[in-house]
């Protein structure tokens, strides 16, 4: 299965600054960033996810993804990029950036971490004991699980409005239920150590987190920019706030 760009068509004209792709979370796609794409329009590159390999780790799948991504990426013409994602999408863009830096220097110019982070220590012990047992869960069940609660869940403590409790449900209708399944034991057993801390570090990481994240602990590394009130899904319910901190990032280089 290759990888495609979503709703994408023309070649990137570059006016608008340096294009950016971001990848979502668990059990989500492209819709995501649907704030997003209103916002950048051609700037923002989103991604289907390849296939999974049967108990292949994060850092492994990356390894294969980083090929596929460069083959569309040199087929649009951009030159450089910024690499980005939401929860499990930033943890797999690190994995990339990081393999990238080693076969492609210089092409990705930072990574954009949305409610996510650069340690294992963002996975909780509560999440680990969720995806051993989501895991082990038949497929209609699961699917009907997080059809119903975790969409409730969502749109209770993020206090989210009919459309994009409707943006939730089509994405959750839609999920496909093999690859979240792996991802759940990807994202649970992800453990990058030290490489994403200073001094490190190969490339320039960016952060912007809620200040009250259910999922995602309270991050302490410097220059993490943290909206005050927000939860998870600060995509949706702080746009504008997230689009600033984008397109501060991207219109400098």
């Amino acid at each position: 299965m290759l990888l495609a760009i979503q709703d994408y068509v023309l070649p990137f004209s570059g006016v608008m600054g340096v294009p950016f792709i971001l990848l979502p979370g668990l059990g989500a796609d492209s819709g995501l960033f649907s704030e997003q794409k209103k916002f950048f329009g051609e700037q923002l590159l989103t991604l289907h996810w390849i296939a999974p390999e049967k108990n292949e780790t994060l850092s492994e799948y990356c390894l294969r993804f980083s090929t596929v991504l460069m083959q569309n990426i040199s087929q649009l013409g951009v030159k450089e990029f910024f690499l980005g994602g939401f929860s499990f999408g930033g943890m797999a863009a690190l994995e990339l950036a990081s393999t990238l830096s080693l076969s492609h220097p210089g092409k990705v110019k930072g990574v954009l971490l949305i409610s996510s982070g650069r340690t294992s220590k963002i996975i909780r012990r509560s999440f680990k004991f969720q995806a051993s047992v989501g895991r082990k869960v038949p497929n209609t069940l699961l699917k009907m699980i997080l059809e119903q609660q975790m969409l409730q869940q969502f749109v209770h403590t993020e206090n989210l409005n009919a459309e994009l409790t409707d943006r939730l449900k089509t994405m959750l209708n839609t999920l496909d239920i093999q690859f979240f399944k792996w991802s759940l034991g990807a994202c649970a057993a992800w453990n990058p150590q030290e490489r994403y801390l200073s001094p490190q570090l190969e490339f320039p990481i960016f952060e912007i987190q809620g200040e009250n994240d259910p999922i995602i602990p309270f991050s302490t590394e410097t220059g993490v920019v943290t909206l005050r009130g927000a939860k998870h899904l600060i995509q949706y319910t702080h746009a504008q706030e997230v689009n600033q901190w984008l397109n501060s990032i991207t219109q400098n280089g």
